[in-house]
């Protein structure tokens, strides 16, 4: 057998012996302006406005900018206002449905949602945050003024003596009342 010689080797792997996993890569540690995006992506999706990201950004990350380089980054970002996900912060999102959870009217609803957060809202911002969030409210034809509590009572006494329903228990007699007499009670 003849010797081998370095000089007969290809000089097609020449360089370096330093593996490629020696040096950080841009996924081990993200980029400033990668993390400029995620910051201003997550300030966007809560809310915040320009101004509002711009003092967060300065004052927890140390990130200072003009508003005119927010906006222009924003845009080569591709990080608009209307394309984020629509819906209530997540502190509001708790309040209400831990609120529609209870069976609490629009109007409870949304004191305890000031009481709670500290947030005043109307009506109508609530009933947009139930639709938005798929909730609904049921009815209450009792509160409503729909049907009085001698009506409700005549309607449970007739079911149990006419319609034999003499053991229904309240979940039975509920549904016998939105049923037969399209009286809806919630429990």
């Amino acid at each position: 057998m003849s010797d081998v010689y370095t000089s007969d080797y290809s000089t097609e792997f020449t360089g370096s012996d330093d593996t490629d996993h020696d040096e950080p890569t841009s996924s081990q540690n993200p980029q400033p302006t990668d993390m400029e995006q995620v910051v201003v992506r997550y300030l966007l999706s809560q809310g915040y406005k320009g101004p509002q990201i711009l003092v967060i950004l300065e004052e927890r990350h140390g990130i200072k900018m003009s508003i005119q380089t927010l906006n222009r980054k924003r845009k080569l970002w591709g990080l608009q206002q209307r394309d984020l996900p629509r819906g209530p912060p997540p502190a509001i999102q708790a309040s209400i449905r831990s609120s529609h959870s209870k069976g609490l009217n629009l109007k409870e609803i949304q004191a305890r949602l000031y009481k709670e957060t500290e947030l005043d809202v109307s009506i109508r911002t609530i009933q947009r945050y139930l639709q938005q969030l798929n909730l609904r409210q049921q009815t209450n034809d009792l509160q409503d003024g729909k049907v009085s509590w001698d009506k409700v009572i005549e309607c449970i006494n007739h079911a149990r003596t006419e319609l034999l329903q003499t053991s229904a228990g309240y979940r039975s007699m509920h549904r016998i009342l939105k049923r037969f007499y399209s009286i809806s009670i919630p429990r």
